[in-house]
């Protein structure tokens, strides 16, 4: 299997009606991967708050809870960043369609264009609600 982590489990159908889902039918398997050793230096106050954080959270120790928080933050950024490469892929995709369809690369540019303009209202729109 070319994917390093895997969740299997017996039945489809059982996953598909989690009111039915046993917990006790699914296999997480992790490949350990290849690490390099990185050495931080972090103001004294952080790491008394890690610790406490940790204490708190029942995190086995303060270098697992950096590893937690390192692997929450990339996840986040990383699908971000897939997010925005696959927005932009939908918009190039958009544009292709309506050159093609509109018979011209100046009407299409236009409707590109406000399409953006929509886009940047409704976000802002959003953006206001949310504050």
């Amino acid at each position: 299997m070319s994917n390093p982590s895997e969740i299997t489990h017996e039945t489809s159908q059982q996953a598909a009606h989690l009111d039915t889902f046993d917990i006790d039918q699914v296999k997480l398997r992790v490949r350990p991967q290849e690490t390099e050793t990185v050495t931080l230096q972090l103001p004294k106050t952080v790491l008394t708050s890690l610790e406490k954080v940790s204490l708190k959270r029942s995190v086995s120790s303060v270098k697992a809870l950096i590893r937690l928080y390192i692997s929450k933050g990339l996840r986040q950024d990383l699908s971000q960043l897939f997010s925005e490469q696959r927005s932009e892929q939908i918009m190039d995709a958009t544009a292709q369609v309506l050159t093609r369809r509109l018979g011209s690369e100046a009407a299409a540019a236009e409707a590109m264009q406000e399409i953006r303009q929509t886009i940047a209202a409704a976000s802002g729109e959003h953006d206001a609600h949310n504050s």
